[in-house]
């Protein structure tokens, strides 16, 4: 129960404490009543504070109002099983055997307690073997899968499942900080014309050669995800409407092939929510295509007028 407590991702309150030390309390307790015992009876002492002042704590944890919070799962981390932690599976798995040698040692019976320690000890460290084997397997999976779930496999940038996760996130914490935030959308130009003289292949090296250039100018806070198709929206926090748009030139300007893009940028009111953002940087973009494209436009606040750039 100890072990549980201590490895369970809750809350650390008062109620949390106050249960762990009525544990220790009274396994100390218990330890010691054993060990007594083996060498004289034991008729009450130190041992009885122990247990009196563990049930207290069990009393008055379950009294304080934290408690409730005890079992909450808290954030969630990814655990995975380090050799320390497998270390001491293993040494639990040979309790048994070693307890069989101690007794075997000590109080010869009928039984070959040797043959059975020595067959248990290679069958657990057999097993063992066998677990770390495939845990570290299924591990790396789960990290492959993991990186697959929130990244576009062809240009390795975020995907829009990341994008959808991560802008309410942003929005919270530009909420708190006073920091503005801006959101633009940008369209690879005639990207069908491009695929249709040169091939998908070549359409495809494109979006991969274009997401690297661009990541390699925006800042280590900025997010790029593959919105969808020759589609791509960039995440900026701190940004102001102008230092987001000159950005954006630097990014059209680095796009490889001679290529060029649209863009629409919006940044948020403090409002409006992410789909309300979105839309309106989408306006902005279809806005800068319908202005013959290879440009820049700014959404303006609703009823202004949008201005290219």
């Amino acid at each position: 129960m100890l072990a549980r407590l201590l490895t369970t991702q809750g809350a650390r309150t008062a109620g949390f404490r106050l249960l762990t030390a009525s544990l220790l309390l009274v396994l100390a307790a218990d330890v010691g009543f054993a060990v007594l015992s083996t060498v004289a009876s034991y008729d009450g002492g130190a041992l009885d504070t122990l247990w009196i002042l563990g049930y207290a704590c069990c009393g008055a944890a379950a009294l304080h109002p934290s408690m409730r919070d005890v079992g909450d799962p808290g954030t969630a981390v990814a655990r995975r099983l380090t050799f320390r932690r497998f270390a001491l599976l293993g040494v639990t798995t040979l309790v048994a055997p070693v307890v069989l040698a101690e007794q075997g040692l000590t109080d010869p019976t009928g039984i070959d307690w040797r043959g059975v320690t020595i067959g248990a000890l290679v069958l657990d460290l057999l097993i063992l073997a066998r677990v770390w084997t495939l845990v570290v397997q299924v591990q790396d999976q789960s990290a492959q899968l993991a990186a697959l779930a929130h990244s576009d496999p062809l240009t390795g940038s975020a995907n829009r499942r990341t994008w959808d996760l991560a802008v309410p996130l942003a929005m919270s914490a530009a909420a708190r900080s006073g920091a503005s935030l801006v959101v633009a959308m940008l369209d690879l130009d005639h990207f069908k014309d491009f695929n249709d003289r040169y091939g998908h292949q070549a359409g495809d090296r494109l979006l991969k050669e274009a997401t690297a250039a661009w990541k390699s100018l925006l800042r280590a806070e900025d997010l790029l995800a593959r919105y969808g198709g020759e589609e791509f929206c960039v995440l900026m926090t701190g940004a102001s409407a102008g230092e987001a748009a000159a950005s954006l030139q630097r990014l059209k300007a680095a796009t490889p092939r001679g290529q060029t893009f649209s863009v629409g940028i919006a940044v948020w009111d403090g409002a409006e929510s992410p789909e309300e953002l979105l839309d309106r940087a989408d306006r902005a973009l279809y806005a800068a295509k319908r202005a013959g494209r290879d440009r820049v436009v700014v959404a303006g606040s609703a009823g202004a007028q949008d201005r290219a750039t």
